[in-house]
């Protein structure tokens, strides 16, 4: 019918317009530049071609993402793409229905974040299992051909992936990503390679300053925290120079002298073991929740012309009044990798804040995150950093390996209580690898 045809030709045109964006895409990477000057000081003035990007990649690195376009009512056609050090962006078309493969990660996407409900322990799930290879076979597979001799995955965390840790992904035969690849993050492609540009000056693993800040005392009923402790003792004993901030200790006021003094430039790393605030409509407002108690009157405060402290140190706050020279922020509380879903830079939050204060790499999770499970991992995450012995100095890789640990850990009953994705796939590295 001639309904019918008008439909076919609109469609078309959608259609040939989304490959002139991909074709344009090609040749110019677009949208590097947005916001940067305002977010990245350093990036100002400075255009970041593609040829640029790929110079921040190693010979063994690729960039990668994936795009999903709705051409026209029900329909969606859907593409991955690859960058390597040298060639074109490499686009291939994924499998039809697109729309089909959308619903499904947002579907694992769901199931993983319902997981992650707690405090029940969640079994190994064979299911899941078979659901996470029918991601992989519909977003990943095509993409290996152009990804063959890569070993380092830097992923664009945008379009239908939003949200799902390839970490989770299984190929057919049960191999997880992580297996394959070591597997990191970044804002964009922009940021990433500004942050390999960047020189850190950060010293050897003996000589790094790390500050950590854990259990606050928080009024209220089920915030205490004596697993986030129990993770800060762990983790001061990988490390060899190491302040702990703990229960009242752990305040604004106190974060906020540092800041005022520029302490917080001298420590390499900084580890917040507490709870996150999430705000998804104001990612300004998202906040981290640090000691509420022996609070200053503010009706006394705002008279005397002092700050107002309320015990939550939000993203603003962080942008305004830190200044970071630390290589590596970890923010080891629930969904701290989360914030205000934006098309093309995925969550804007606190990760976005502390990038914009000047920390070159994140670590954060994904969703609510299990006590003893984290407090295992991020030990093991900072002995692998802290020991000139092993392989996995880069942060990336010493990540890559304690959630491998994780996963196969026993316990004296000859159990492996964290292999279910949802302990440890949630924990992602963006920025500099």
């Amino acid at each position: 019918s001639a309904e019918r045809a008008d439909s076919s030709v609109e469609t078309n045109r959608a259609v040939e317009r989304t490959f002139t964006d991909l074709l344009e895409a090609e040749a110019e990477w677009k949208g590097f530049q947005v916001d940067m000057a305002v977010k990245y000081p350093g990036t100002a003035g400075r255009g970041y071609t593609r040829g640029r990007v790929q110079r921040a990649l190693d010979d063994s690195s690729a960039l990668i993402g994936w795009l999903s376009v709705e051409t026209a009512p029900g329909r969606t056609v859907a593409w991955g793409y690859v960058l390597r050090p040298t060639g074109p962006v490499s686009w291939v078309r994924l499998g039809n229905p697109g729309l089909a493969g959308v619903i499904k990660a947002h579907d694992f996407r769901q199931k993983l974040r319902k997981a992650a409900g707690w405090p029940a322990r969640v079994p190994y799930d064979k299911k899941l299992l078979q659901e996470s290879t029918e991601i992989y076979t519909y977003w990943f597979a095509p993409l290996e051909t152009a990804l063959k001799g890569t070993k380092n995955l830097v992923v664009l965390p945008a379009g239908p992936l939003l949200g799902i840790p390839l970490s989770s992904l299984a190929d057919p035969g049960g191999t997880y990503l992580d297996d394959t690849y070591t597997i990191s993050y970044a804002p964009s492609a922009a940021v990433y390679a500004w942050l390999r540009e960047t020189k850190s000056g950060v010293p050897t693993a003996a000589g790094r300053k790390t500050l950590l800040i854990g259990n606050p005392d928080i009024t209220g009923e089920n915030t205490s925290l004596p697993w986030s402790e129990e993770e800060i003792r762990r983790v001061s004993t990988t490390l060899a120079r190491a302040d702990e901030f703990l229960g009242s200790a752990a305040s604004e006021k106190n974060l906020s002298h540092m800041a005022e003094t520029d302490v917080l430039r001298e420590y390499d790393l900084i580890h917040f073991a507490t709870h996150a605030l999430v705000d998804d409509d104001k990612p300004d407002l998202s906040a981290l929740a640090l000691s509420n108690t022996d609070l200053p009157d503010p009706l006394a405060a705002v008279t005397a012309g002092s700050r107002f402290f309320d015990g939550r140190v939000t993203a603003g706050e962080i942008v305004r009044d830190c200044n970071l020279t630390a290589d590596l922020v970890t923010l080891s509380g629930c969904e701290t990798a989360l914030g205000k879903e934006h098309e093309g830079e995925g969550f804007i939050g606190l990760a976005y804040a502390f990038f914009q204060a000047g920390a070159r790499t994140l670590v954060t999770s994904l969703w609510r995150v299990e006590d003893e499970s984290t407090a295992l991992l991020m030990q093991r995450f900072y002995e692998n950093l802290s020991n000139p012995d092993k392989a996995e100095t880069k942060k990336a890789d010493a990540l890559r390996e304690a959630k491998k640990w994780l996963r196969n850990y026993t316990n004296s009953n000859g159990e492996r209580p964290f292999a279910h994705p949802v302990y440890w796939s949630g924990f992602v590295l963006s920025g500099n690898p």
